[in-house]
């Protein structure tokens, strides 16, 4: 195993495409459960990288790649207008936010993090950038008349508006995510003890409790109209 190891420390690297790099990332990050919205994130940031290399004459070879050739591609990133050479979507006249760019530069870091790991390099090459920073604005959260509003626009005597009524319901008592509802499961569901359990981000199981108004809507849900699907 040591002989093995010797020759693989001895083997010039910096020649093996980012390409062929990044399919391998792919994989690692498939294998270690990443859910396939975070593995699309990955590699739509690795590919806008690989794509910006090219277009700048650089061929993409881990060998080409330092923190100087990131911090460049930070600077192309925010002269970048919105949707530029979207195959569908018609390009925008505003430039790429700066939460946008921030989410490209963490693709990219994360990335050679895990090639340090994995021995491809000597060193984290990107240990020392720093994302550029974005504002970070607190969300207003809805006042009591604003969700009366919503809830009173649904009609509760149809199946559907009982159904919608209580994942609304759902989302505001909890701050459940989207996603979380959508997959919830009955079994999971606790009507007497007011409370759900969900798979969170990151495939992290969590118990979330909700509220007399939620609990009304859905045992209205449930028992009148009969079972189906949230």
């Amino acid at each position: 195993m040591a002989r093995k190891a010797m020759r693989w420390d001895s083997m010039n690297k910096n020649d093996t495409p980012l390409e062929k790099l990044i399919l391998q990332f792919e994989a690692f990050n498939r294998s270690e459960g990443k859910t396939a919205k975070t593995v699309r994130w990955y590699n739509t940031g690795l590919g806008l990288f690989v794509d910006y290399l090219r277009g700048a004459g650089v061929t993409p070879i881990l060998g080409n790649v330092d923190i100087g050739v990131v911090r460049e591609y930070i600077l192309h990133l925010q002269k970048r207008k919105k949707f530029e050479d979207h195959p569908i979507t018609p390009r925008q006249n505003e430039l790429l936010s700066p939460q946008t760019i921030n989410c490209y530069v963490r693709a990219v870091r994360s990335f050679f993090s895990w090639l340090y790991r994995e021995g491809y390099t000597n060193e984290n090459r990107l240990a020392k950038l720093k994302p550029p920073k974005f504002p970070q604005k607190l969300v207003d959260p809805l006042t009591d008349i604003e969700m009366a509003a919503i809830v009173s626009a649904i009609d509760a005597h149809t199946s559907w508006g009982a159904r919608n009524i209580s994942i609304i319901l759902l989302l505001l008592d909890g701050g459940l995510r989207f996603t979380e509802v959508l997959t919830l499961e009955m079994p999971n569901l606790h009507l007497e003890e007011c409370y759900v359990k969900v798979m969170g981000k990151g495939q992290k199981e969590r118990i979330v409790p909700f509220g007399s108004s939620a609990q009304k809507a859905l045992m209205k849900y449930i028992f009148h109209f009969r079972l189906e699907p949230l």
